[in-house]
């Protein structure tokens, strides 16, 4: 196994690529392998490969060819079930060179071509040339756990792990995408194929990309099953099954020659993986978890809890502001596009001080998109249905709401009344910036970015028919584990293998996908009785998450003999950062950036409601996530000095 970074081109009936350009992609993925690294050429292929050593750690370089090297392979990522393939085809008569995965791959695809990826349980980002057919293929894990970009050029196609390979590429003009931009501003990320650069996309999750001399065509070899209510085979059934696969997907993401250790916060998540580590691991294992000084702002106790409750060693540090934003340029770097996320940050120094100890973590990532883990998102259906009830009785409706509701679902209520339906309630709810905050900022360019066609619409839109017919809160599941779950896993990718360290993720074993969606939604976020259930009518879904409802239900009740209930059950924190307290100490020195004439938040905005937009939000003391959206944009403004003004500037990074 061997964790890494990949990079390379395909084009035919071109004169191949100056080999310098090669060496400068895999240059620009030397973080991510720093133990090895090797090139493959031909007239009509260009592969490289950087390696971080995991298994084998000896006789593991690639590129990886077969015997009469016809078939060259490279590969960022693990395949957990290599040992099962590689004895399949040893009894089918191939010989190995390797202990490797990577070399499972190649006689795979020999003996059953690239439908063999569909056997294959683990993270990865993969190319295989095969010369005698002239064919070239890309493809990526079921969940996109490993990254891999692509940008059409020369007649064929760029790839690499990360952009910064692609951006070494002499036909990649740098250029900003506007479209992504405004989902930014909508979501935190550009969502699904897009990036912030023109030209260059993500390849989609399980998706196979093939090139030939007739062209380049994409089909999905798994897509993530629809969340269903269909059928309810019992609570004993489901905990019963989903420990048995929990336990098998942690032992297995635990193979390793190199030390193993764990991300803790001391959430349900985390703790979950580190209770079953501790039943395999044949040493302490190392965990590693960072909090914030500020009052409020730290998980700390709770990681300690668990570290003791299964003896392993844990590494905890609390996090400064002035190491916060010294750091803070230092990851936009590394992150290729604005960071979406404020423990970004936190992330990229715990990955470093983890690296001191271990080569390989497990982490807690997807439960929260598979357990509908965010309680005040996966129960605002609720208040839509309630909005749904109000329109029905528009006359009286704002008699009703007053009489019936909160005063913060009413606000809910004058916000959401004239909406159509829930896509536009969703789009509306989750918006960081507001359609009127956007349309102040963008000026007329607003309407021409956000169009119905846009790439953020269209795949919004495609979700909510693909999904029709389904519950909302079903709807909502499938949205955040097609357009929420990839961004975050690009943040755990990029800042553990800015380090050279390899995050696994064990809840997102496909095995486990496929359970989890086939279970009604009544075993994920369940009111506590009648009663809570009752109270919850007349509350916003943002008080009711985690007072009225239990979120991760049967993940919980799964893990009850496991973990110690004071953690399975308090409320959720989600690593938070105390951005508020910084920034609002900050703030003269943001305005300064961010309005400077030379800056790009002036080019892009309005110049007058920015100043306006900045002075109100910097006295809003977090009113609407005002402390996150002035974050937002100065992370903007940093990615656009490094990526745009500064274009294809060396990386450097500290160690």
């Amino acid at each position: 196994m061997s964790m890494c970074g990949i990079a390379g081109y395909c084009h035919f009936n071109k004169a191949p690529l100056d080999p310098h350009i090669l060496l400068k992609m895999k240059n620009a993925l030397s973080v991510r392998g720093p133990d090895d690294s090797g090139v493959y050429q031909d007239d009509s292929v260009g592969l490289v490969h950087t390696r971080l050593s995991i298994i084998d750690i000896q006789s593991g370089p690639q590129p990886i060819t077969n015997e009469d090297e016809s078939i060259c392979v490279i590969l960022n990522g693990e395949i957990y079930n290599f040992q099962e393939l590689r004895e399949d085809l040893w009894n089918k008569g191939h010989t190995f060179r390797t202990l490797t995965d990577t070399e499972v791959l190649v006689h795979g695809y020999e003996e059953y071509g690239i439908s063999f990826i569909e056997q294959l349980n683990g993270m990865f980002a993969a190319a295989i040339w095969d010369q005698k057919k002239k064919e070239f293929f890309l493809f990526r894990d079921r969940s996109g756990i490993k990254p891999l970009y692509v940008s059409e050029c020369r007649g064929g196609l760029i790839f690499g792990s990360e952009m910064k390979a692609l951006l070494q590429h002499p036909d990649i003009q740098i250029a900003i995408q506007p479209e992504a931009v405004l989902s930014y501003l909508s979501f935190r990320y550009a969502i699904g194929e897009q990036t912030f650069f023109q030209g260059i996309q993500t390849l989609p999750p399980g998706v196979i990309l093939k090139i030939d001399e007739t062209g380049m065509t994409k089909e999905a070899y798994w897509q993530y099953p629809f969340p269903s209510d269909g059928i309810d085979r019992g609570e004993r059934y489901y905990q019963k099954g989903l420990f048995e696969l929990l336990q098998d997907s942690v032992q297995k993401q635990m193979m390793s020659d190199v030390p193993v250790g764990a991300f803790l916060s001391g959430g349900v998540d985390s703790t979950s993986i580190v209770a079953l580590m501790s039943k395999y691991a044949n040493e302490n294992i190392h965990c590693f978890s960072t909090s914030f000084e500020e009052e409020g702002f730290s998980e700390e106790s709770y990681a300690k809890l668990a570290a003791e409750q299964y003896n392993v060693k844990l590494h905890s540090h609390r996090m400064s502001e002035e190491e916060y934003f010294q750091l803070l340029p230092e990851v936009v770097k590394r992150r290729d596009h604005p960071l979406s996320i404020p423990h970004e940050v936190a992330f990229y120094h715990m990955s470093r001080e983890a690296k001191k100890h271990v080569t390989v973590v497990l982490c807690g990532e997807g439960a929260d998109e598979l357990f509908a883990g965010y309680g005040r998102v996966f129960r605002s259906p609720s208040d839509w249905r309630k909005i749904l009830w109000l329109q029905k009785n528009r006359k009286l409706s704002s008699i009703l709401s007053k009489v019936l509701f909160e005063p913060s679902f009413q606000q809910q209520v004058h916000q959401f009344i004239h909406l159509d339906g829930e896509m536009e309630h969703y789009k509306k709810r989750y918006a960081w910036f507001t359609d009127s905050e956007k349309e102040q900022l963008l000026g007329q360019q607003a309407h021409s970015i956000d169009s119905a066609d846009s790439h953020m619409n269209k795949l919004i839109a495609q979700c909510f028919k693909e999904m029709e017919g389904a519950s909302y809160e079903n709807k909502l599941l499938y949205l955040f584990q097609q357009i929420h779950l990839p961004n975050l896993l690009d943040r755990l990718d990029m800042m553990t293998m800015s380090h050279g360290l390899e995050a696994r993720v064990p809840f997102l074993d496909h095995r486990i996908i496929q359970f989890v969606n086939e279970m009604p939604f009544k075993y994920k976020l369940p009111y506590k009785g009648l009663p809570s259930r009752v109270q919850a009518f007349f509350q916003s879904s943002l008080k009711t998450s985690e007072v009225q409802d239990i979120p991760k239900y049967m993940l919980k009740k799964t893990m009850e003999q496991t973990v110690d209930k004071r953690i399975l059950y308090r409320r959720k924190m989600g690593f938070p950062v105390p951005v508020y307290h910084w920034m609002n100490k900050r703030m003269e020195e943001i305005e300064e950036k961010l309005l400077d004439q030379q800056s790009f938040a002036t080019q892009l905005f309005q110049k007058e409601p920015l100043e306006q937009f900045l002075r109100h939000h910097s006295n809003q003391k977090n009113k609407n996530g005002a402390d996150q959206k002035v974050w937002m944009l100065y992370n903007l403004e940093l990615w656009h000095d490094h990526y745009i003004k500064g274009a294809r500037l060396p990386l450097q990074t500290s160690h």
